[in-house]
């Protein structure tokens, strides 16, 4: 799933036999996994020193999160 966020996908649709069984593992364990992976990953990229875009100046826009408004 975090090959998928690292590509920029906002919304995976994950479904198997039993959906509500699927969904409240999706939501109990592998969503957790995913949401404290990535917030790792911000912070070491906030730790990280911040440079420049090659050329135009600008920085690099940080992607929208779906979870957080």
């Amino acid at each position: 799933m975090l090959d998928y966020y690292d590509l920029g996908v906002d919304i995976l649709s994950a479904r198997g036999y039993d959906l509500l069984g699927d969904a409240i593992d999706f939501g109990r364990y592998v969503i957790p996994l995913v949401r404290e992976e990535v917030a790792k990953r911000d912070r070491a990229k906030a730790a990280r020193p911040r440079s420049k875009c090659a050329g135009s100046g600008s920085r690099i826009r940080p992607r929208r999160r779906w979870w957080r408004n």
